[in-house]
C-alpha cells in the first residue's frame, strides 16, 4: 500500500499533464521509505461530468490516498505533508483561474478490506 487516486474535472483537460502528475506522486511515495514499493500504485481518471460550487468554469484535483492502518500520527502527517507539496509543486505550473485541489489520507480496515493477486 498506498492506493494513490486522482480524480480531476473535464475544465483541466489540454491544462494537467495527468501522466506527469502520476509520476511525481508516484516517486514522491517511493521516496518517503515507509511503503513497500512493489505495494505503491498510482492512477488517475477524469470525471466524465462535475458541478464545482457555485459558479461554472471551476476546476478541481481530489487526490485520495489509501494506506494499510498502523503508522503513527507524525508519519501520517509526513506523508500527507510530502504529497501534498508534490501536488501543490506540480498543479502550480497549470494556468487556471479557479483550480481548487484537496489530498486525502485515509487508512483501510483491515477486517472489510482484501486484496488479491500478484506482487
Amino acid at each position: 500500500m498506498p492506493l494513490i487516486t486522482v480524480l480531476y474535472t473535464p475544465d483541466l483537460d489540454g491544462l494537467l499533464d495527468v501522466g506527469r502528475l502520476v509520476d511525481v506522486l508516484h516517486e514522491t511515495a517511493l521516496g518517503l521509505d515507509c511503503f513497500p514499493p512493489y505495494g505503491i500504485r498510482t492512477m488517475a481518471s477524469r470525471a466524465e461530468a462535475s458541478r464545482i460550487g457555485d459558479s461554472p468554469g471551476r476546476a478541481y484535483v481530489q487526490v485520495n490516498v489509501r494506506s494499510a492502518p498502523g503508522r503513527s500520527d507524525d508519519a501520517k502527517e509526513h506523508i500527507v505533508g510530502s504529497l501534498f507539496a508534490a501536488l501543490t509543486a506540480e498543479l502550480s505550473k497549470v494556468s487556471h483561474p479557479a483550480l481548487r485541489y484537496q489530498l486525502e489520507l485515509s487508512e483501510f480496515d483491515t477486517r472489510t478490506t482484501r486484496a488479491g493477486g500478484a506482487e
